[in-house]
């Protein structure tokens, strides 16, 4: 039975989107590819379209062989998963040529043969590395051999998307000189200086590179060094260790590339509470300081305490951010009783707040019972007016505003 390409395209896209788990879609595409010769042709890009390469996995050796065979092209998003060795000694470094095949997979892959590669990450399980025996050497051996492999043979301006979750060391990531079509980077930290400033300088130069995301602020500062020149880039954190950091000049002078900075992702654990109420308002004031043509600030209810007036000063300093046009707090399972009561405790902010650039407020409640709403500007400096409104449009919105070039993905 012949079916027309157009119809057997949409009907294995169906397919490939309505699953979620990739071991499901892998399955389900294998299947229909196995039912006729149209369906083959088309099914087979799918099947390496996206892939989760988990080392130390048979499954991951066969992907590799596969890969050489011609299907590398198929690849757009790639992901290296590295896993620990359980044959690996906790106690004593193994022998020099004792070597499992199965986590030196990612050498074969054919990195050369990429050219649709879109999206790559490199992350670590949760026990990759371990502090006892030789485990972390190994790993780290991983991570360097595979920087080494992208270095010498990914091809140029490829990637779209790349993250290194990398917590220990930092890796050489010269190739990214090589990426003009970068939008997005995550990284574990910024490395410590000469690589910082080598790594700010060859960012700076990427003519499409918008988005910056790191994991933790760890190293004494400064973390964003001056550079050759000057962009417009968005900066997101999601660790909270790092707001314990309240020396001068933490930062440094390359935070006033950013535009947009994203806390949101922040939340209070337990351990935490009394940090983040005590060093709320100095990080907040960091950031002031030194982010200083910020236009879109992204906050976490949790960073709002309402018990100390740490907050208060937080808010008042915010004043000195004279390009500053809106901020984002955003609220995780509200709580149905509590919305008058958040809402007066954001008014109490407001009030402290003294500047003139401050447009729009948004309270982004990320599910019911509570709606998202805006508070905007009265006729005087009142910001008791109210809108309901969709917080995705209002996100692009502003991030659109805070920087034109800014892709869709950030948000």
């Amino acid at each position: 039975m012949f079916f027309p390409p157009e119809l057997v395209a949409l009907v294995l896209e169906e397919l490939f989107s309505s699953s979620e788990d990739e071991f499901d879609r892998c399955k389900d595409l294998t299947s229909i590819a196995l039912t006729c010769r149209s369906f083959h042709e088309q099914a087979e890009p799918l099947l390496y379209r996206s892939i989760t390469f988990r080392l130390g996995t048979k499954r991951a050796l066969k992907i590799a062989q596969r890969l050489q065979s011609g299907r590398a092209i198929f690849v757009q998003e790639l992901c290296i998963e590295i896993n620990k060795d359980p044959t690996l000694s906790r106690r004593r470094r193994p022998p020099a040529n004792d070597k499992n095949e199965l986590y030196t997979s990612y050498t074969k892959l054919p990195f050369n043969l990429m050219s649709n590669l879109r999206v790559f990450s490199l992350s670590h399980t949760g026990n990759a590395y371990s502090i006892h025996g030789h485990d972390h050497d190994n790993f780290m051996q991983a991570d360097k051999a595979i920087d080494k492999l992208l270095n010498d043979s990914l091809p140029e301006n490829v990637l779209h998307k790349f993250s290194h979750v990398h917590p220990y060391g930092a890796a050489d990531m010269s190739f990214l000189s090589r990426q003009n079509e970068l939008r997005c980077l995550t990284l574990h930290e910024m490395p410590r200086e000469p690589q910082s400033t080598v790594l700010m300088n060859t960012l700076a130069s990427l003519p499409k590179l918008r988005h910056l995301e790191l994991a933790k602020v760890i190293h004494a500062g400064p973390v964003f060094p001056p550079h050759s020149r000057m962009a417009q880039f968005s900066l997101k954190l999601r660790d909270i260790r790092y707001l314990s950091r309240l020396e001068p000049g933490l930062w440094g002078s390359g935070a006033q590339q950013f535009t947009i900075l994203d806390l949101s992702c922040i939340q209070r654990y337990s351990r935490n509470i009394r940090l983040i109420n005590m060093n709320t308002s100095g990080s907040i004031q960091g950031i002031a300081n030194e982010f200083l043509n910020l236009k879109l600030l992204r906050l976490s209810w949790d960073l709002l305490s309402e018990t100390m007036d740490a907050p208060h000063n937080a808010w008042r300093s915010l004043s000195s951010l004279h390009r500053l046009e809106a901020i984002e707090v955003y609220i995780r399972d509200p709580h149905p009783d509590m919305f008058q009561r958040h809402h007066h405790h954001i008014n109490s902010l407001l009030q402290n707040y003294t500047g003139h650039s401050l447009q729009s407020i948004l309270v982004n409640c990320d599910k019911p019972p509570w709606p998202s709403y805006e508070m905007v500007r009265s006729q005087g400096m009142g910001w008791d007016q109210i809108c309901p409104v969709d917080a995705q449009d209002w996100l692009v919105r502003y991030t659109e505003r805070s920087n034109p070039n800014s892709v869709s993905e950030e948000i």
